[in-house]
């Protein structure tokens, strides 16, 4: 495990070398992108809940025999009707998100 800004240092293709695996998938990040070095792939599906606009996304990895398919599809969403229902709900950190994502 490495923090996440390492998917944005230069040292990120000294760990891709590093990997047994020639695809990696990765979350928390919330930027989706695919980094590829000395062919093998590090997948960021990124984070569809923590976006600040009206679309979110998500990320399809499908294989059949030797090919390997990546789909990054966009959605768009009712974000007000989203920021009414969040409102409601308290949740641990409810202000600094608010903050973060809605700027309530």
């Amino acid at each position: 495990f490495y923090p996440v800004d390492i998917l944005n240092s230069d040292s990120i293709n000294s760990i891709i070398d590093s990997l047994e695996d020639d695809i990696v998938i990765v979350g928390h990040d919330h930027h989706r992108k695919t980094i590829e070095h000395n062919n093998r792939k590090v997948i960021v599906v990124g984070s569809s809940g923590c976006v600040t606009t009206d679309t979110t996304f998500y990320t399809i990895l499908s294989t059949k025999k030797d090919e390997i398919n990546i789909e990054k599809v966009n959605v768009k969403y009712d974000r007000e009707k989203f920021k009414d229902i969040y409102k409601k709900t308290k949740f641990p950190n409810y202000r600094i998100y608010n903050k973060m994502f809605f700027r309530l």
